[in-house]
Parts: structure tokens; C-alpha cells; sequence
């Protein structure tokens, strides 16, 4: 068995315990939400400040925009005047055998001809 002076003391420190912790939660004081508008500025030139540079953002973004659209337009229109070389390349060769044919064919025909003279 525990002795009683033992119970009391044990009781005290918990009471204490208790009661310092209670004391604790009631001097706090509550807290202040915290804003959004902690960085926003607060006179007008401030907001005409920022206003000029989302401005500035947004024309940079565009011109980078705008660079990369003639950038694709350039590379497409070099990759059509590179088919359109390579079909014309092929047309003039097929031109030339034809041609070569054609002589052939009539020196044949000459020849043939010749021979039955």
C-alpha cells in the first residue's frame, strides 16, 4: 500500500501541472489573421508600378510568342521550298530520259530505216 502523504503529493504536483496549463491557455491572447495584402503596395504609384510591370510581362510574352510563330512560319516555308526543289528536280530528270528516249527511238528508227533502202 502507498502511503497517504504519498497520495498528496503525487495530487499536488498533478494539481500543479493541471493549473499551469490552464494558466497557459488563458493568457494567450488570440492571434490576428493574417492578411493577403502583405506585399501589395499601398499608394496609387504602387499600383500603377505593378500595373506597368504585368504590362511589361505580358508584351514580353507576346513578343516571344510572336518570335516563335515566324520561327515555325520560316522553317515551314523552307521545308515547301525544299519539296517543291526536290519535285522539280525529279520533273527534270524524268524530262531528260524522255528526251533521251525519244533520240534513241529515232536513231532506231533511222537505222531501220537505212537498212531497208
Amino acid at each position: 500500500m502507498v502511503p497517504a502523504e504519498a497520495e498528496r503529493a503525487d495530487d499536488k504536483l498533478v494539481r500543479k501541472v493541471v493549473n499551469q496549463k490552464n494558466q497557459t491557455a488563458k493568457t494567450k491572447k488570440p492571434m490576428k489573421p493574417a492578411t493577403g495584402a502583405v506585399s501589395a503596395p499601398v499608394s496609387r504609384r504602387g499600383d500603377i508600378e505593378v500595373t506597368e510591370e504585368k504590362e511589361h510581362e505580358q508584351t514580353k510574352k507576346k513578343e516571344e510568342l510572336a518570335r516563335k510563330v515566324e520561327e515555325l512560319r520560316s522553317e515551314e516555308e523552307a521545308a515547301m521550298s525544299k519539296e517543291q526543289n526536290l519535285l522539280e528536280e525529279k520533273a527534270n530528270v524524268k524530262e531528260a530520259l524522255e528526251r533521251k528516249q525519244g533520240t534513241a527511238e529515232k536513231a532506231n528508227f533511222s537505222v531501220s530505216a537505212a537498212t531497208f533502202s
